[in-house]
């Protein structure tokens, strides 16, 4: 890979050139290899005759290649205080081609007005990454200043690539020193290679101005009428190397394009400045076969969309309903119940999801019994999330609103579901970074998902039913909480847990859950586990008091 800087410099008066600008001078491997130890002909250049017939006449090979990038082009524009004139650097980096022709004409009279260049690099050769070859030459004069100019540009190496640049030429009493910033030329460029896309160049206004943003307005004409269609406002931050690149989709729109760029600042708010304007540029329509090939493929996807959404529809008409949660998990510390409780709200208010949660449904209920309540929210449950609790220590109390502890009973009927043949539930195991050792090992082959990690594939496992499978687009988003209030309480819930248990020094390897729930009358516990088991939710084969399954009873 090659550096090499073309430097080209309009003035139309005498200046200072290099000595490549007395034609003479047909090679340029001097300044390529600077310890002239190869041959002059490893670099050759050569000159057409200024606004000639022959540089007129020179074609380009217009078949785009835009795979591959053969090097990278920049022009920027200066003022010569001594000259009075607007002055140009053309560099091309990243240099990748062999052969490379320019030509530099007047918008409209390519005839008349013209330069044109070529660069001859011998093949196969090493160039250094150092080297700089600069163009210097004096060209054009005051009369050409405000005028619109292409640069039409072709490497070579040796697949061709062509690129074509318009701009407008700078007033020097608008650009130079001494100009006010009301009155401030903005120097930019357009490629207009690419008929899909549009590029503007903007080449950042000396520091002095102290212009922080620009404002750009993209601009269509047809039919005599101007049609504002985006503005947008890009900060000078943004520069690189004292350039700013403001990519454009023309959509296949038609019509004279052009662009205003405006400075913003202090002295400048909007509309109060000058405005810049690139010269315009015709953009036809795509070719119709092109648009007939996007037609088509847009109805055969869609076509697809439908088939697979009726036929999904079919298959699974019964399931055909959303999804209904029941969350499971032993109370353990106030900093635990706050996490299962935010995440019950962001399920239901964020993916509107219906959520079973003991101590936000069980005093709804006329009856307020937790095992009736519990049997109910089973059976209706489309899926069973165990929630990873740790163990509370002895010195350490539960929190005090939750007076119901019925999850042991729930956890045995898991475990039934899970040996079931038939089970039509989906269980699904979640856990917190401080409760990842707190999984019962009868629930080791059950789908787990670390909920700050797996947050998206957590949330999928829900969403994707049946009835929402022709949504995967949508639903297959990452990072599809950010920003939401629910989800940043959780995160905030789940760090502070994290820091009390790490407070409380609790051991790595916790026993099971279920272990721990020993507040319940053993035989009115198994009597309670077999109601729920074989499905009895009357209210008056349930043989249990309220009273014998609150806590310290």
């Amino acid at each position: 890979m090659a550096w090499v800087a073309l430097t080209l410099l309009f003035l139309g008066v005498t200046v200072s050139c290099s000595t490549l600008c007395s034609r003479k001078q047909k090679s340029c491997t001097y300044q390529l290899w600077k310890n002239n130890s190869e041959p002059p002909e490893m670099c050759q250049v050569r000159y057409f005759k200024r606004n000639g017939t022959e540089c007129a006449a020179l074609s380009f090979n217009y078949n785009l290649n835009l795979t591959h990038n053969l090097g990278d082009v920049r022009i920027d524009a200066y003022t010569s205080e001594e000259a009075k004139q607007t002055a140009f650097n053309l560099t091309f980096t990243k240099i990748k081609w062999s052969r490379m022709v320019m030509k530099f004409s007047k918008m409209g009279f390519e005839n008349d007005i013209n330069n044109c260049i070529s660069y001859k690099i011998w093949k196969n050769v090493t160039v250094p990454k150092s080297s700089v070859l600069a163009y210097e030459c004096p060209w054009s004069n005051s009369i050409y200043e405000g005028n619109d100019f292409s640069l039409e540009y072709e490497f070579e190496a040796p697949i061709i690539s062509y690129h074509r640049l318009i701009f407008k030429i700078p007033r020097f009493r608008n650009f130079g020193e001494q100009a006010d910033l009301r009155n401030l030329d903005i120097f930019s460029y357009l490629d207009v290679t690419d008929s899909d896309y549009l590029h503007l160049y903007i080449q950042l206004v000396p520091k002095r101005y102290n212009v922080t943003s620009y404002l750009i307005e993209v601009i269509r004409e047809r039919s005599n009428i101007s049609t504002r269609l985006t503005v947008q406002i890009i900060s000078a931050k943004d520069a690189i190397n004292g350039q700013l690149v403001f990519p454009y989709p023309t959509w296949n729109e038609f019509g004279y394009f052009y662009f205003n760029v405006s400075p913003l600042s202090e002295i400048c708010d909007e509309n109060k400045c000058l405005k810049s304007s690139t010269p315009k540029i015709f953009m036809g329509r795509r070719k119709s076969s092109l648009v007939i090939g996007i037609v088509g493929a847009s109805v055969i996807i869609f076509a697809l969309f439908y088939a697979m959404f009726f036929m999904n529809r079919q298959k699974n008409n019964k399931d055909d309903t959303p999804p209904r949660i029941l969350l499971v998990y032993s109370v353990s510390i106030n900093a635990h119940y706050n996490v299962v409780r935010t995440l019950a709200r962001l399920l239901n208010d964020v993916l509107h999801i219906e959520v079973f949660l003991d101590v936000f449904d069980i005093p709804q209920t006329n009856h307020q019994n937790p095992v009736l309540w519990y049997n109910q929210a089973f059976r209706d449950a489309t899926h069973i999330i165990y929630i990873a609790s740790p163990e509370i220590p002895p010195s350490k109390s539960s929190h005090s609103d939750n007076i119901y502890r019925v999850d042991g009973v729930t956890m045995k009927a898991i475990i039934t579901k899970i040996a079931c043949s038939t089970n039509t539930k989906q269980i699904i195991v979640i856990t917190f970074p401080y409760s990842i050792n707190s999984v019962p090992s009868e629930l080791n082959t059950v789908r787990r998902f670390d909920l700050v990690k797996d947050i998206d594939s957590f949330v999928n496992s829900l969403v994707m039913l049946p009835y929402q499978s022709w949504t995967f687009l949508h639903l297959y988003r990452p990072n599809r909480f950010r920003g939401e209030p629910q989800y940043m309480e959780l995160l905030e819930h789940i760090q502070g847990a994290q820091k009390e248990f790490e407070v409380l020094n609790f051991s790595n390897s916790t026993k099971s859950s279920t272990a721990q729930l020993d507040v319940i009358a053993q035989n009115d516990r198994a009597e309670d586990e077999e109601k729920l088991l074989t499905g009895e939710s009357n209210i008056d084969h349930v043989n249990l008091s309220t009273t014998t399954i609150l806590k310290g009873q």
